[in-house]
């Protein structure tokens, strides 16, 4: 018997391949060989022989006539929301350049870890966009071929040459295997061995596991393109989410770190440093590390607090950012800053002053010493009662050409700013900014360019993110230009009361 099997990428052609094979004698395997080489091999033998293609990797006509080599063939359909989430988990699998930046792979780890964590406080789309600024790029690629596929089966189905089989992913994991038995003419067995030299394309073995991945926000943002999609493919138009998502970490950074170990040894890459193998404190130039506040550590297990000058994953990450303005861009201002840490560059203004947090919301209101050129803070206005008479009396404070630098806690983690219930005057945030943050202080009525700047922390691999508040559009165009070409450590995420031509 001569069986094909052809599907998406991601979609368990390599598990099928290797059950089909488990059911003939001696077969000769060809997984993703290339056409012209399979034919003739299948030939020169007479026993049996399975062989899958990708579909997308090869034109669908030649497909067509390919399969016109085989007495078995066999479409083999998934879930495209567990597609989806299994496509991006590969997707540094096929990247030497991402399997060689070690940067790049301790923060897609770290991001891995804290959705395994908690998968709710990580949204899939933030994943997305660790590897490129649009993820409706990633997310258009993934559905334009799975659509694609759609029709391929469609047509293939209804044509009047050569028949072939549908299989559901789901039905083969279920072990509903009577109907594929059937069409084969052989006995199926429930389980199937991998063969060891591709065991590392197969993760979950299950269904259902974007209920664990994808948070309300993505389901928002997912279901008016994939709707049509299911429908088309037959699939329930239902998303529900999992009442407690779990991620096992062998289903999410394990499957990554297995993964990027054993495609860097296939590259002749050198191994990875380990995994505490840190790089040094970029405000001090430290090697020490302890826990944070309260014990905690990052999002990776990693102690994020340096031994030498106390800072924080933000603290890092604003010095980043300081870094990437353009030269000059700092020199001779007046700073401010509320208390000491913020990431400031102090030696290169003309004169850094600090205040205390307490008190310094008064000390903002009163007229005195106007002209500030540039305002740093963290994890501030969470705290003050009327965040927006703080920010109206931090904007008087600034000058002309002045600049608000900031970070707040985890804004981009969450859709819109929220108001804890009973925080107040238990020492908890009076609320917790998120991607709204820009409109929640009107600062397009107010005529200021807003950055949002994502930076990765280069002792831990953690991402923060810092909000630069520009009442100049000129120095806010000039701080964009060094920003963008701060490499794979910053990301512009969002830009807001920016001149025409640029996105907001």
């Amino acid at each position: 018997m001569r069986c094909l099997i052809v599907g998406t990428a991601k979609s368990g052609t390599t598990a099928l391949l290797a059950l089909v094979g488990q059911a003939m004698a001696s077969p000769r395997l060809f997984v993703e060989d290339p056409l012209e080489e399979v034919v003739p091999a299948l030939r020169a033998q007479a026993g049996d022989g399975v062989a899958k293609v990708i579909f997308g990797n090869e034109p669908e006509a030649a497909i067509v006539r390919f399969a016109e080599a085989f007495d078995r063939r066999v479409l083999l359909l998934r879930d495209p929301r567990d597609q989806l989430v299994s496509s991006l988990l590969y997707m540094v699998a096929s990247s030497p350049a991402r399997l060689a930046d070690q940067a790049f792979l301790d923060r897609f780890s770290a991001l891995l870890r804290a959705k395994q964590a908690d998968p709710a406080s990580v949204d899939f789309g933030a994943i997305v966009r660790l590897f490129e600024s649009d993820e409706r790029s990633f997310v258009g690629r993934v559905l334009s071929l799975q659509a694609a596929f759609g029709r391929f089966v469609a047509d293939v189905g209804a044509g009047a040459g050569i028949a072939w089989h549908l299989v559901r992913y789901e039905d083969f994991v279920a072990g509903r295997l009577d109907a594929l038995s059937r069409y084969l003419g052989r006995p199926l067995s429930a389980g199937v061995d991998v063969p060891p030299e591709y065991a590392r394309v197969a993760r979950t073995k299950s269904t259902g596991d974007w209920r664990h991945w994808f948070t309300p926000a993505d389901v928002a943002a997912l279901r008016p393109a994939y709707d049509p999609l299911l429908r088309s493919l037959g699939y329930a138009v239902e998303w529900t989410p999992a009442p407690v998502p779990r991620i096992a970490p062998e289903h999410s950074w394990g499957y990554l770190d297995r993964l990027v170990d054993e495609r860097r040894r296939h590259y002749g890459l050198a191994p990875r440093r380990p995994a505490g193998d840190r790089a040094a404190c970029n405000l001090c130039g430290g090697g020490a590390f302890g826990p944070g506040p309260a014990g905690r550590t990052a999002g990776n297990g990693m102690p994020p607090c340096c031994l030498g000058c106390g800072s924080l994953e933000r603290q890092r990450a604003m010095r980043l950012v300081t870094q990437a303005l353009p030269p000059g861009f700092l020199e001779g201002r007046l700073a401010l800053q509320i208390t000491r840490g913020n990431g400031l560059p102090e030696t290169v203004f003309r004169r850094c002053d600090t205040w205390a947090v307490d008190g310094c919301m008064d000390r903002m209101r009163s007229r005195d010493g106007a002209g500030v050129d540039l305002l740093a803070f963290s994890h501030l206005l969470e705290y003050v009662q009327d965040d927006l008479d703080g920010f109206d009396n931090m904007m008087r404070r600034l000058s002309p050409r002045g600049l608000l630098l900031a970070c707040f806690a985890a804004p981009w983690s969450r859709p819109s700013t929220l108001e804890p219930a009973g925080s107040a005057g238990h020492g908890g945030p009076l609320r917790l900014y998120g991607r709204d943050l820009a409109r929640h202080f009107r600062c397009a009525q107010r005529g200021l360019t807003v950055l949002a700047v994502e930076a990765a922390d280069p002792c831990t691999g953690g991402r923060e993110v810092v909000h630069l508040f520009f009442k100049n559009g000129d120095d806010a165009a000039s701080a964009r230009q060094g920003l963008s070409a701060g490499g794979g450590d910053l990301r512009l995420l969002s830009e807001v009361g920016a001149p025409a031509g640029h996105a907001a």
